[in-house]
């Protein structure tokens, strides 16, 4: 027997997604920092980073705009949304469709939330804020920020400002000009 599906628009999907209040995005956070602090006490393995957040996310690389998680992930990293939703629609393998780009768990747009707490934490944070670092309570401060774009190097200044500009002109030898 075959099923025919009709895809999916992103906008039907994010329908799917359900909203965590702020109050329980944060408790989500105490929870995960609990948990992580159990789980480092218990294995001889430190989890060094686990209160920690990047704000930019883990697909696209750009500061995230509607911070999701999965129900399942232990971890406090979020990702955009719609980046995801679109990365995960136009992804040909069903095996590598709806997994946590953190850590891999089962994530279908029914499976996930929209952090409330972490939207308004990018919300109060400056543009350039890249990492913020969670206290037990669920407070958080921001601990890094977008490195600068590099400078040019002094020497590559100097290599164009000497930059020859003439066009090469290949020299055949015994090939006249008449």
């Amino acid at each position: 027997a075959f099923v025919r599906v009709k895809p999916q628009s992103v906008l039907e999907m994010r329908k799917a997604v359900r909203l965590v209040s702020a109050e329980d995005g944060r408790k989500l956070v105490r929870e995960v920092l609990w948990n992580s602090k159990l789980l480092s006490l218990s294995e001889e393995v430190e989890a060094n980073g686990s209160d920690r957040c990047r704000l930019t996310c883990p697909l696209t690389h750009q500061r995230i705009h509607t911070p999701v998680r999965g129900d399942k992930c232990a971890h406090l990293q979020c990702f955009d949304l719609k980046a995801y939703l679109e990365i995960n629609r136009g992804i040909a393998a069903f095996n590598k469709r709806w997994t946590c780009p953190v850590c891999a768990i089962a994530a279908k747009p029914q499976d996930m939330f929209v952090d409330m707490y972490m939207l308004n934490v990018l919300k109060k944070t400056e543009d350039d804020d890249d990492e913020i670092c969670f206290d037990a309570e669920g407070e958080w401060t921001v601990t890094a920020k977008v490195p600068p774009p590099p400078t040019p190097d002094t020497d590559m200044e100097a290599a164009e400002e000497h930059e020859d500009t003439t066009p090469e002109v290949l020299v055949v030898p015994g090939l006249d000009d008449e």
